[in-house]
C-alpha cells in the first residue's frame, strides 16, 4: 500500500521534480563553468553507475571530466525535500522504505547499464537524455517518472 501511495505521490509531483532536477543541474553546471572558466553551454552532467555507486560527472564536449559528485546523495536530498509534501502519517513509512541507500539503490536499478545526461540544447534550455549502448534519446522526465514502479 505504501508503494502505491508513493508511486502516486511521485506521479503528482513529477512536474516539480523535473523543475527541481533541472534547476539543480543548471546551478551545478553554472558553478563548474565559473570555477573552470568554461562555457556552461559546453558542459554536460552525466549520471552513471560505477562500482555499485551512482555518480555524477560534469564533462566537457570532449568528454573530459571536470567535476565529480555523489549522485546518490544528490538525488536523495532532492527527493527527500519533495517527500516533505507527503501526508505526515505516511512520511516516516515512505522514508523508511526509500531512505538513504535504498533510494540510491532505486536510482541504480533505474539506470542499470544506461546513462542519463543533462545538457543545454541549441535554444539554451536544459534537456535530459537517456544514453544506452546503442543510442541516445531525449527523455521527458515527467513521463519517465510516471512509469516508475517501486
Amino acid at each position: 500500500m505504501v508503494r502505491t501511495i508513493l508511486e502516486n505521490h511521485l506521479k503528482t509531483q513529477a512536474p516539480v521534480i523535473e523543475q527541481d532536477l533541472m534547476s539543480k543541474a543548471g546551478e551545478l553546471l553554472a558553478y563548474v563553468s565559473k570555477a573552470q572558466n568554461i562555457s556552461v553551454y559546453g558542459l554536460s552532467l552525466l549520471f552513471k553507475v560505477a562500482e555499485g555507486k551512482l555518480i555524477g560527472q560534469v564533462i566537457t564536449a570532449q568528454a573530459k571530466e571536470v567535476y565529480c559528485l555523489d549522485a546518490g546523495a544528490f538525488f536523495s536530498e532532492m527527493l527527500t525535500t519533495r517527500l516533505e509534501q507527503a501526508p505526515d502519517l505516511l512520511k516516516k513509512q515512505i522514508l523508511a522504505q526509500l531512505g538513504g541507500s535504498k533510494m540510491e539503490a532505486l536510482f541504480i536499478s533505474m539506470l542499470q547499464k544506461d546513462y542519463m545526461l543533462i545538457r543545454y540544447n541549441r535554444k539554451q534550455k536544459l534537456e535530459l537524455h537517456k544514453i544506452t549502448s546503442t543510442n541516445s534519446e531525449l527523455v521527458n522526465l515527467q513521463d519517465f517518472i510516471k512509469t516508475v514502479k517501486l
